[in-house]
């Protein structure tokens, strides 16, 4: 495609995502919303989970009959059960029901479902998956849930954590060898630590201890998990890889509250309302711009836009909330503004802006007040204070839940599909 085509086709997601009404007619009331890999799930607020986006391992959970591809508006997963908390990760998806019991549907190659030693029920395209909410085994109640890439993890009530899945780059924190595991494992606390927050990242996770305290686990090739990481690890074509295979350290004394984990970064959210970032800084995810970071990358010494140090994000916002993206963020006031930094070449900040990135929060056009936001790998969603539902960024797949272009502002999620 020309690049006069694809300024035209930007300059008309752009118009078309700040031309929308601030309350468009919408059949589905959202009370939250997760935005995954290419594909996002929201909980209405009658009780039923819908998913849209791509669906080539059934991370939609339409069931059996659901064509494995890509939904382009919200599709009902096929459970009875009413979720409370819902995570969509890079190819499959985990809830909550109101009881702590987890579920998970989609790909299941590296165990990440957390059925057991049944591979799955399904085959998708000769991948192992469920079409269908699955119960996770092992009768563990939680009250956080997270999905990364190919990993899952989930918070206790009594503050412990379990991860299951892939863990070639000891994102389990199990500290074990084992590529993986198809059941929850508890995660050794650091210490005394009493976790009461929880993120995954691509290949990586961080916990919020109750006295503030960060602890990460995972790859660190771009200091995404902190200095303390001391592991190697081995990636598919056995290249060395920086890592921590057990919870370490990464931030002390900035009273944390809540976290989150990207590809190559991480960021945490402070009781004042300060953010604090640390890993890859190449498209400013972390808050300031690249060229001022000045650390050696673990894994590429001669890249310097690496941090394995908190920074504190620019701007001096206070946020109440905060959602960590592939190379992107996106955190909340108490007024309900969005404010998004890092990466923008696919619209994933939402400012109605051509910008190649910020690495100041930027705030979302289209004057719409959030309760909620969730930044996927490369788009963002959010639910609005109205409960309806909006998305940005690219929509290959169907992951903004409408039949637009990519789009570099809000557009409202469309009605059920048929």
């Amino acid at each position: 495609m020309r690049v006069d085509q694809t300024l035209a086709f930007a300059a008309i997601a752009i118009q078309f995502a700040c031309s929308q009404p601030s309350a468009p007619a919408a059949t589905i009331s959202f009370a939250s919303v997760s935005a995954g890999g290419s594909h996002t799930c929201g909980l209405s607020t009658e009780g039923r989970t819908y998913c849209w986006g791509s669906n080539t391992f059934a991370q939609l959970g339409g069931g059996p009959s659901t064509l494995l591809e890509s939904h382009f508006y919200p599709a009902v997963v096929a459970v009875d059960v009413a979720f409370m908390a819902v995570s969509a990760g890079g190819l499959h998806t985990c809830a909550l029901d109101a009881s702590g019991t987890a579920y998970c549907w989609g790909a299941n190659q590296y165990g990440q479902l957390g059925i057991g030693s049944d591979p799955a029920p399904e085959r998708c395209r000769s991948t192992p998956c469920a079409s269908t909410a699955t119960a996770v085994s092992g009768a563990l109640q939680f009250r956080v849930i997270t999905a990364g890439w190919g990993h899952t993890c989930a918070l206790s009530r009594s503050g412990d954590v379990y991860c299951w899945g892939d863990n070639r780059q000891g994102e389990l924190g199990t500290d074990s060898i084992q590529l993986g595991t198809s059941t929850p494992t508890r995660v050794a606390r650091p210490g005394d630590a009493d976790f009461v927050a929880l993120g995954a990242g691509q290949w990586h996770t961080c916990a919020v201890s109750a006295d503030g305290r960060a602890y990460c686990w995972g790859q660190n090739n771009w200091g995404q998990v902190g200095p303390a990481a001391k592991d190697t690890c081995f990636a598919q074509d056995a290249t060395k890889l920086p890592c921590s295979r057990t919870p370490v350290l990464a931030a002390a004394g900035l009273a944390l509250v809540t976290i989150g984990g990207g590809w190559g970064h991480t960021c945490a959210l402070a009781s004042d309302g300060a953010t604090y970032c640390w890993g890859y800084d190449g498209s400013g995810q972390l808050g300031v711009e690249p060229v001022s970071v000045s650390m050696e990358c673990p894994l590429r010494p001669e890249s310097r836009q690496c941090s394995p140090q908190p920074l504190r994000v620019a701007g001096n916002l206070a946020f109440v909330a905060l959602t960590v993206g592939g190379s992107h963020n996106c955190g909340l006031l108490e007024n309900g503004e969005a404010y998004c930094w890092g990466g923008h070449l696919i619209g994933q900040l939402g400012d109605c802006s051509l910008r190649d990135y910020s690495a100041v929060p930027r705030p979302v056009c289209g004057g719409h007040r959030y309760i909620l936001l969730s930044a996927g790998s490369g788009h963002t969603c959010a639910a609005a204070v109205a409960h309806d539902a909006y998305c940005w960024g690219p929509n290959d797949s169907g992951e903004l839940g409408s039949g637009t272009l990519t789009a570099f502002g809000p557009v409202p999620v469309g009605p059920p599909e048929n």
